[in-house]
């Protein structure tokens, strides 16, 4: 066994979830284990309660840089409200602890990072200029960098976003991801506008001020709902 996971349900209305609830662990090597279940026999994720999982046979990734969590299934809201994630890497004989203290939503991953590892991300997407270019959808974004992923983001704000050229601004609270690659960014096509032109997006790191764009230009509609977007240039 390389991992002992406990994680802690607030006591919150509603904290709880019946929904099958996954964790992933990266490295600060870039290395990370694969989706692991967490599941006893037994009901849990219970509003209020603490729960401890084994996971047998995981190998160490070394010295741990964030966890992800998310959940799927379940009833239409089963949203639950995490306070602390405690995991033990048995082989190394370590010890890491996640505050968190809130939500983790249907269909996102919360990102967790370890002590000393949080990082700021300033995201800005860029509507296009044409026709019916603006989209009331949900967009999601997931962001690949050296030192792993983000992990998927719904992405939304008080703002009236993804409006014809315009540029909607949204700040991600992440752990260090490196040198970024590529975005993953979807729109579920819900909505009476459904179609979406996307132009760019421009993700920077708040600390380093280092910045990476990805041109895009093109349409997100009908059966082309997602994009893979290499990084088109950086400073």
């Amino acid at each position: 066994m390389a991992y002992k996971v406990t994680v802690a349900i607030g006591t919150v209305n509603g904290a709880g979830t019946d929904a099958d609830v996954y964790i992933k662990l990266a490295g600060v090597n870039g290395q990370s284990t694969d989706q692991q279940k967490l599941d006893n026999l037994g009901n849990d994720f219970e509003e209020g309660g603490t729960y401890s999982f084994d996971l047998p046979g995981v190998a160490s990734v070394g010295d741990l840089n964030y966890l992800q969590m998310w959940h799927q299934g379940g009833l239409s809201a089963s949203e639950m409200y995490v306070t602390t994630v405690h995991v033990t890497d048995v082989t190394a004989d370590k010890e890491y602890e996640f505050d968190y203290n809130g939500w983790i939503n249907d269909d996102v991953t919360a990102e967790m990072p370890a002590e000393g590892r949080a990082a700021s991300y300033a995201v800005a997407i860029y509507t296009g200029d044409v026709k019916d270019a603006g989209t009331n959808s949900n967009v999601y974004l997931t962001i690949y960098g050296s030192l792993g992923d983000s992990g998927r983001h719904l992405l939304d704000s008080s703002d009236n976003d993804f409006e014809r050229d315009t540029t909607s601004n949204f700040t991600l609270n992440l752990a260090e991801l490196g040198t970024l690659s590529k975005i993953f960014i979807e729109s579920d096509g819900s909505g009476s506008a459904s179609g979406w032109y996307l132009g760019n997006v421009k993700i920077t790191d708040n600390s380093t001020k280092h910045w990476w764009s990805f041109g895009y230009n093109n349409w997100l509609e009908d059966d082309h709902l997602t994009a893979t977007i290499p990084v088109s240039s950086s400073g």
